[in-house]
């Protein structure tokens, strides 16, 4: 805020125009939507009568998905990156989650909307996911590409989910929470833990995205049916 061009919102117009020029879209659109709802919690405590940025968009420019994206690790390299998570000081409390994001192949945020009730013997019902809207992180019904899916819970899951199993489970509960309890913020995750731990890993740095890739990747290289993968 205090590099803003203007702290009136009397130039909510010359502070999108500087969002737009100072950051990347996707960065800009993140700060207009906080900016949105600050001001949102602003009208409702009756300290100014309208919201300016109430109905300012940012398009982020198109380019490849991260479906699209494909460059995966290789099996040394998964088997590091997971290596230099469990063993760093900050962040080895993401080591299950990255190994989930491994060892299933699922999209980031169908792994933090999981909760303890989609787990049965066999297989994990992904019937949610954690979306970014105008008002944060919230739990959305349906998945990206379809309304659900089973996945087998093969040895390695099984291990993981043994590790995080808390003794009384309350099936509503989230299997992958925040370091503090709250909705798992996989931009946050992204940007701090990932990128630190990429960096020691010493090797051409990708998303985490990949670790879907990884997975498909490691499948076709067993020889496993495309339509099962799929």
């Amino acid at each position: 805020i205090s590099r803003l061009p203007s702290q009136s919102l009397e130039d909510a117009i010359a502070i999108r125009d500087h969002l737009l020029k100072a950051l990347t879209p996707d960065a800009a659109k993140r700060c207009l939507s906080q900016l949105k709802s600050c001001c949102d919690w602003a009208v409702d405590e009756g300290a100014i009568e309208a919201n300016p940025f109430a109905s300012m968009k940012i398009k982020a420019p198109k380019g490849l998905s991260e479906d699209e994206d494909v460059n995966p690790f290789t099996k040394e390299e998964r088997d590091l990156i997971i290596q230099k998570f469990a063993g760093d000081r900050y962040y080895k409390f993401y080591t299950s989650y990255v190994r989930f994001l491994f060892f299933t192949g699922a999209r980031p945020s169908e792994v933090i909307g999981l909760q303890w009730k989609h787990i049965t013997e066999n297989v994990i019902q992904f019937r949610q996911s954690i979306v970014v809207s105008e008002d944060g992180l919230v739990l959305k019904e349906g998945l990206k590409t379809q309304r659900k899916r089973d996945f087998p819970i093969t040895a390695e899951v099984r291990a993981i989910l043994a590790d995080i199993r808390p003794e009384k489970v309350d099936p509503e509960e989230l299997i992958f929470k925040s370091p503090r309890g709250k909705l798992f913020d996989q931009h946050n995750f992204a940007n701090r833990a990932w990128k630190s731990i990429m960096a020691k890993c010493e090797i051409a740095y990708r998303k985490s995205y990949q670790c879907r890739h990884t997975f498909i990747s490691l499948c076709v290289e067993k020889h496993i049916n495309s339509t099962a993968i799929g």
